[in-house]
């Protein structure tokens, strides 16, 4: 017999020598799930009861809260689910529908304290839900497809087919509804969408509607990119353009969300097109002219503005729901009675769950790896930001990373608003924020600056440098502690 081992035998003892060491290491792995929620971390959508008490709020991983008197107060739900549910509606009191990215309708009859999971079509992706009663349920999804449900949510039927992306769908308490999507499709239904007629061509294949809102009678709102609003008077059978903010007739602008009270008086959230902006906007008369406006409890940064997702309105009240991200779900009260321009609407935050041990005034901005022990959180707490280490062992905050010095790091230090996009810790006493300024260095204009705010001495001390053409730095890839590659958004890679 041969005294060496053949290739085959060799090759063999390899194989069961790798996957015992593949076993052991995997034994050896460890898992942890960070509790805190990353800066995208979303509520998504916000529905409110017919009856004026009820009111859900729900977003990315299932995530979900419900209240039982008109937003006061919350409590947690949690679908077991990792996708995004993108629409809510009630169908009762404490009925509920839900729809996601995965093409199933998840359904409550008792405040999402359980559920049901319905497959609707697992190829398509629901965008939006309305409920015109107890029964009649119409679903949206990116197929073009229309589905309909007559009993609650139980059991669904494709009732039409578009040949684009459907976004949204609204609808009036008599059972009208107005379906809008891309290729600026509107459709629209009379009889609680048992069947549905397609408006002569209103808009162009180019634009995009992305909301719609029943106003109030015949009135009906939508809005989309780019630059997209309008009304329609005579049910949606034809649309008037209307400018969204006197003076602004060339602005370019999406829009997020969209809602109206019972009484006619409309909120509208949008975003610029070319620079990172957002706003609120309000009409007082249905719809024919908007105004911007602004929150009258507290200054909000154009970080907060622009986290902004969703808004429901309470029947028969001013009060509604804001969701943002974060997990944020606040209480919105607009009293035109009581407006003095532009300060418009109060803001209540209820619920914001993105970390444990620090009150709801603290408003997380990003986070990022440290060393292999720690992560940075940045925070926005009294206007003054700061980062804060985490230990990912336990969560414990280890160093508080602020300025002490007379500047101070100021969300709106005069005439200059930072957004904070990234932190580097590269030693126990070094650390570079970077950050972007979206006003001028002179109050005669507004610019973007791009800044690396840097400390050497553990926090004392700060100095801010400009980079020239590095807005929207991500990152930097560091030589030394002090001199590095910045790279920024669109792929440039700029010396510091």
């Amino acid at each position: 017999m041969n005294g060496h081992v053949d290739s085959k035998s060799l090759l063999l003892i390899s194989l069961v020598l790798l996957l015992r060491s593949v076993e052991h290491a995997s034994a050896q792995d460890t898992w942890k799930l960070l509790n805190r929620l990353s800066y995208h971390q979303a509520m998504w959508t916000t529905a409110t009861s017919r009856d004026g008490r009820h009111a859900v709020a729900a977003g990315k991983f299932g995530r979900a809260y419900v209240s039982s008197d008109s937003g006061d107060t919350w409590s947690a739900r949690s679908i077991d689910i990792y996708e995004t549910l993108m629409s809510a509606a009630y169908f009762s009191d404490s009925g509920i529908v839900l729809v996601g990215e995965s093409g199933k309708v998840f359904r409550s009859d008792n405040h999402l304290r359980d559920w049901q999971i319905v497959a609707v079509n697992d190829a398509d992706t629901l965008t939006c839900v309305r409920a015109v009663s107890d029964r009649a349920i119409i679903v949206t999804g990116t197929s073009g497809a229309i589905y309909r449900s007559s009993n609650a949510g139980r059991n669904w039927l494709r009732i039409y087919t578009s040949d684009a992306p459907l976004r949204a769908v609204a609808n009036s308490s008599d059972g009208r509804f107005v379906v809008v999507g891309d290729r600026g499709t509107v459709l629209v239904s009379k009889d609680s969408g048992l069947t549905w007629r397609r408006l002569a061509e209103s808009f162009a294949d180019s634009v995009k509607l992305q909301c719609v809102s029943h106003v109030i009678d015949s009135i009906w709102m939508i809005a989309g990119e780019p630059s997209v609003l309008a009304q329609s008077l005579d049910d949606g059978s034809s649309w008037i353009r209307r400018v969204p903010k006197v003076g602004a007739l060339n602005r370019y602008f999406e829009a997020r969300a969209l809602a109206f009270t019972s009484k006619g008086i409309g909120m509208l959230i949008d975003n610029d097109w070319y620079k990172p902006a957002a706003k609120t906007l309000f009409t007082m008369d249905s719809g024919r002219t908007w105004r911007e406006g602004q929150c009258a409890t507290e200054s909000l940064s154009m970080t907060e503005m622009l986290s902004m997702k969703d808004v429901a309105f309470f029947p028969n009240s001013s009060r509604g729901v804001l969701t943002s991200t974060n997990n944020r779900v606040s209480v919105i009260r607009l009293n035109p009675e009581e407006w003095f321009w532009p300060w418009v609407y109060d803001r209540y935050v209820k619920v914001s769950d993105y970390q444990e041990g620090y009150d709801l005034d603290d408003k997380p901005i990003f986070n990022v790896p440290c060393d292999p022990n720690t992560y940075l959180w940045c925070l926005n707490k009294g206007g003054v930001n700061r980062i804060v280490e985490f230990s990912s062992v336990d969560d414990r905050a280890v160093k508080t990373w602020i300025q002490l010095d007379s500047i101070g790091w100021k969300t709106n230090d005069g005439y200059q608003e930072w957004v904070y996009n990234s932190a580097n810790k590269l030693s126990a006493d070094v650390m570079h924020i970077l950050a972007d300024s979206v006003a001028g260095r002179t109050t005669s204009g507004r610019e973007r600056w791009g800044y690396v705010i840097s400390t050497r001495d553990g926090g004392q001390t700060w100095m801010r440098k400009n980079i020239p053409g590095a807005v929207g730095m991500q990152r930097i890839l560091w030589q030394s502690p002090m001199r590095g590659l910045i790279a920024t958004r669109t792929g440039l890679k700029i010396p510091i």
